[in-house]
């Protein structure tokens, strides 16, 4: 999240220059004064966690329980856990699909090995070539994909077409 939100400021610099103008401004007429934000500041700010710009409201959102450091830190840790477990749950079925996407492959290159042998046999050749290639790449991903597939946790299955 933090990557995303990095990119992003950088990507909409000029608009985030814009809004800092205005905050600035804004800031400067408010009684009392707030104080003056500059871009390294904006920049420097790594989450929006960070973004302490809340903190000069009418309330100080800074006293609430959800804005305790710990309690942010909990609500983080227990989100990234659920998104842990959407994500098992999407790689069982992932797994199975590119499992079953390689012996597709497989088959279709031998076929297409096969009808081209007679008339075009240098395509043929080269084709198997790749073939020969594919295979080996593939026997390293089917042997990480075992692995994974004895890991606790893994409630897919391994097996082509499901």
């Amino acid at each position: 999240m933090c990557e995303k939100i990095s990119k992003a400021l950088r990507t909409h610099a000029e608009a985030i220059r814009n809004a800092l103008a205005t905050y600035n401004r804004l800031a400067a007429s408010l009684i009392p004064p707030r104080s003056h934000l500059t871009w390294e500041q904006v920049m420097a700010m790594a989450t929006l966690g960070e973004f302490d710009l809340l903190r000069d409201a009418r309330q100080d959102v800074r006293l609430q329980p959800w804005a305790k450091p710990t309690h942010c830190d909990a609500t983080n840790t227990y989100f990234n856990v659920k998104r842990a477990r959407e994500e098992l749950d999407r790689l069982n079925i992932e797994m199975n699909r590119l499992f079953s996407s390689m012996v597709d492959e497989h088959v279709d290159l031998g076929r297409a090995i096969a009808a081209l042998r007679d008339e075009h046999p240098h395509l043929a050749s080269e084709l198997e070539e790749c073939r020969r290639y594919w295979c080996a790449v593939n026997e390293k991903v089917v042997s990480w994909l075992l692995k994974t597939a004895s890991l606790p946790g893994f409630t897919g299955t391994l097996a082509y077409g499901f």
